[in-house]
């Protein structure tokens, strides 16, 4: 996941409200977010404060993380522990 783009002021605070939300509908801190999406922290806190956006495909995958853990918890565990493994082995 990626993105930075600079917004402007109501498109910021929309992005901002939807990663937000996206991340309390999956019931994760932000420590544990950061590790699903392999973004650093500083990446993730700006988009929560509305500073900087993530592209299109970061929130299409926000969206996808947000579907799979509403309808298919199953399939969204695997993603997750996947993810989050190979985000480990990418650090190391």
């Amino acid at each position: 996941m990626g993105g930075n783009t600079l917004m402007n002021d109501a498109q910021s605070k929309k992005n901002a409200a939807t990663v937000i939300e996206a991340r309390k509908s999956l019931g994760l801190n932000i420590a544990d977010m950061v590790r699903l999406c392999g973004v650093p922290r500083s990446t993730w806190d700006g988009w929560e404060r509305g500073e900087r956006a993530p592209d299109s495909a970061a929130l299409r995958l926000l969206e996808l993380l947000v579907w799979l853990h509403r309808d298919d918890r199953a399939a969204y565990r695997r993603f997750a522990d996947a993810t989050v493994r190979a985000n480990k082995q990418g650090g190391e």
